[in-house]
């Protein structure tokens, strides 16, 4: 009788154990689920500062090579690079389809003034025919990025 008493007690012991176990997992997994989702949203809030930041930098970077460009400090490639790399933030921290559209539309536009300034610079003698080239390959490459952007379903 007492060994009957024992068993039982140990597996009422190891029963009422297992269901602690058991629900302190349950606690767990519940919490885990909403600490995944505040630290989803937290992840968003520093990527969306991180990119706004990168933006104001890049409008800063932009600013500086115009007015060293204006002096003849700088290049039209180095110019033209600085304004891809900021269309190309501001596409990354635009939200919507038709203003990332209407982003890339401003980039190709500028980057066709780029090409034609290339080819009378390299008319003129100024600047080789490889910079007209690298000037066209980088309106090609925003057309096919802004002809891509428009086949992307909303």
């Amino acid at each position: 009788m007492i060994l009957h008493g024992a068993r039982t007690g140990r597996i009422v012991t190891c029963a009422l154990v297992g269901i602690g176990l058991f629900a302190l997992g349950a606690a767990v997994a519940g919490g885990t689920a909403g600490d995944e989702e505040q630290q989803a949203a937290r992840s968003k809030e520093r990527l969306a500062a991180l990119m706004t930041e990168r933006c104001d930098i890049l409008k800063h970077i932009v600013d500086l090579v115009e007015k060293h460009l204006a002096s003849g400090r700088a290049t039209l490639a180095e110019w033209r690079d600085a304004k891809v790399a900021l269309y190309v933030a501001q596409t990354e921290l635009s939200t919507d389809r038709a203003s990332q559209i209407t982003i890339h539309e401003e980039m190709v536009d500028f980057l066709k003034k780029c090409e034609q300034l290339a080819q009378r610079s390299a008319d003129a003698g100024q600047t080789p025919q490889v910079e007209v080239d690298r000037a066209r390959v980088a309106t090609i490459d925003a057309q096919i990025a802004l002809e891509r952007l428009r086949l992307r379903r909303p």
